[in-house]
């Protein structure tokens, strides 16, 4: 009898113990829900070269969207047009940042695309050239004429100087103007400059407020540069992007703020293994920096082209997909197209 009520006694004891861990112990850590741009698969549309919708020889907007349900099939869930801003020859050199080329669609077409892409449940990636503009920008126009009164508050848009033309610098009415290298129509601007930060801040929130779910930056690396122009200056640089990132998320009401990371080329390395390693302990040291995965873009060859062989092409889009990040995918790479 001593027996069976111990038994019960240590049968109750243990319940007891068994209910106080439970109530008492740290509850599970509950992982944040990612971004969506953390995980959504990033399709990149060189548009020129999609499908022409009107027969004038270029691609254009209507023919991205004739082609969204096949996107959307194929399982992509961002879709990303290049270019898409008014530019010289669809490139960097900004013209306007209100409007999409008109070569693309008319700028009404513009919202069309937000509205139908959004409709299938998808987002909508602009590129956004955030450090220079055509020489023909209204604000170029205005800063190069800054003794005007009316035309003040944009003398400081761009870096001017008193210095001789060379691979930086080209003259422009007896100054000299800072450009991309070798590239005198296009204007680097001045991000240390109060009033330039605040019309680009203003076209950020523009983009924003007509449904654009996010921007893909071009040409950082001149969004601050040594004074002669010829090297990037990365720690003002970085300084740069976090206050870009701080303001789009202020702006959408989005938690995630920018880390304040520095941007250095410590990844650079001349072999694979040590390119891979790099890479992979910079993202180890700095989680907050989301790493996104990419093989092609308009400005070098396809994949394909490059190892010269479709089935190595496929291959390596197969080990982007399990890389842990974000996947863009440039349009036809995924078909093995060449150039």
């Amino acid at each position: 009898m001593v027996l069976f009520v111990l038994f019960w006694l240590i049968w109750i004891a243990l319940f007891v113990i068994s209910i106080l861990l439970v109530v008492l112990s740290p509850g599970c850590v509950v992982r944040a829900k990612p971004n969506w741009w953390q995980t959504a698969v990033a399709y990149n549309v060189w548009v020129p070269s999609f499908q022409d919708s009107d027969g004038d020889g270029y691609g254009d907007m209507q023919g991205l969207l004739n082609r969204l349900e096949n996107l959307r099939k194929s399982g992509v869930q961002t879709v990303w047009p290049s270019p898409f801003l008014i530019s010289d020859n669809f490139s960097n050199a900004v013209r306007s940042y209100d409007q999409m080329d008109p070569a693309l669609g008319a700028n009404q077409v513009a919202d069309k695309a937000i509205s139908e892409i959004h409709d299938k449940d998808m987002k909508f990636v602009i590129n956004m050239p955030i450090s220079t503009t055509s020489t023909e920008h209204e604000w170029f126009l205005k800063s190069s004429r800054a003794t005007l009164p009316e035309n003040r508050n944009y003398s400081g848009f761009y870096h001017w100087a008193s210095k001789g033309a060379d691979d930086y610098f080209t003259n422009y009415k007896g100054v000299y103007y800072m450009h991309e290298k070798g590239n005198k129509n296009s204007a680097v601007l001045n991000w240390q400059n109060s009033n330039l930060r605040a019309h680009m801040f203003e076209v950020l929130s523009s983009w924003i407020d007509r449904g654009v779910d996010g921007f893909h930056l071009t040409g950082i690396e001149y969004l601050a540069r040594t004074p002669d122009g010829s090297e990037p200056d990365w720690s003002a640089i970085s300084d740069v992007i976090s206050d870009i990132r701080n303001h789009v998320d202020s702006y959408t009401n989005e938690s995630t703020k920018a880390s304040g990371k520095k941007i250095n080329e410590g990844t650079i390395a001349t072999c694979v293994h040590e390119i891979l390693s790099d890479i992979l302990l910079f993202h180890s040291n700095n989680p907050a920096v989301w790493p996104q995965w990419e093989f092609g873009n308009q400005y070098i060859s396809r994949i394909a082209s490059r190892v010269e062989s479709r089935a190595h092409a496929e291959l390596l889009l197969m080990l982007q997909l399990v890389l842990p990040g974000t996947n863009n995918f440039y349009y036809g790479d995924e078909l093995g197209m060449k150039n």
